[in-house]
């Protein structure tokens, strides 16, 4: 299968590739580069307009035509006027040709999608998606491999005993040890 909603599977060492709709919601960020690490995260933790997050899902879903999407989004989460976005020009300053980056069309459509997406989703609230990406999950302690033991390899009784009276008398010199530090300080406090 594939497709917009649709699953797919991944045969184990195949590489496949899957295009993605996307639509930018920074304006004027640097355009995206494969070389820098990017990571996917839920829309609700990043946005806090409802209609934004309206807009991007319909057009996810094939209900609305990028460059409208684009639009809209620039103008709800960026706070980039109608204006700007209307004398918005294709390229860097360097081409010689620069087209619009919107038609006229496109911002009309882009306004309509607007007001239909804050009506739609008037006294809605974004919540929080509880999410971590796996760098940021709380540490895991490294296993020991003294605190496992393969059959076979278990302690003898005695082996047993001598290493219980070992981890005693390590607690005992860590305490007279304490004890000997505090009466130190004590004394300099004296």
């Amino acid at each position: 299968g594939g497709g917009r909603g649709g699953g797919f599977s991944v045969p184990p060492e195949k590489t496949i590739r899957i295009d993605v709709p996307l639509v930018c919601l920074d304006h004027g960020l640097r355009e995206p580069s494969p070389a820098k690490p990017y990571a996917i995260r839920p829309i609700e933790n990043y946005v806090k307009d409802p209609a934004v997050i309206e807009i991007v899902a319909a057009y996810a879903n094939g209900d609305v035509p990028e460059a409208v999407a684009q639009a809209a989004v620039w103008n709800l989460e960026s706070h980039v006027s109608w204006g700007a976005l209307a004398a918005k020009l294709t390229g860097t300053e360097r081409y010689a040709v620069r087209d619009p980056y919107f038609s006229r069309d496109e911002i009309k459509a882009a306004m309509s999608l607007v007001a239909n997406a804050q009506r739609f989703t008037a006294g809605k609230k974004v919540e929080p998606r509880p999410f971590k990406l796996p760098s940021e999950k709380k540490e895991v302690k490294p296993i020991d491999p003294s605190d496992y033991t393969s059959p076979g390899d278990e302690l003898s009784p005695i082996e047993k005993a001598a290493k219980d009276d070992a981890g005693k008398k390590q607690k005992k010199g860590d305490k007279s040890e304490k004890k000997e530090k505090s009466e130190l300080a004590s004394a300099k406090a004296k």
